[in-house]
């Protein structure tokens, strides 16, 4: 006795999988420059209380620079572009060091 497959079944297997188009990852060539960025945060103290003042709280984070625009720097702290972006503003920046890559 022949087997039939229900409606649903064989509309299923009829469907072609559907194929989405993979994104493909950047070679090295094309990961943007890995830097350490040397920035100052902002600092606050009470003024009512006799508090001391204190100084600039000065940081380096490093990242993956993505781009630099008149006011800022996009980094990235996973390359190709898929993990955290911060923006740093340039009246913060103190210093930007590129890092050199190996081969």
């Amino acid at each position: 006795m022949k087997k039939c497959a229900n409606p649903a079944q064989k509309a299923r297997q009829q469907q072609k999988p559907s194929k989405k188009p993979q994104k493909q990852p950047k070679s090295v060539s094309n990961v943007p420059p890995p830097v350490i960025i040397k920035w100052a945060d902002i600092t606050t103290y009470m003024v009512w209380n006799d508090s001391k003042e204190e100084d600039m709280c000065v940081f380096e984070t490093i990242g993956f620079l993505i781009e630099e625009t008149d006011e800022y720097y996009k980094l990235c702290d996973t390359a190709p572009d898929i993990g955290q972006v911060t923006k740093y503003p340039k009246g913060c920046v103190i210093e930007i060091t590129k890092l050199g890559r190996k081969p």
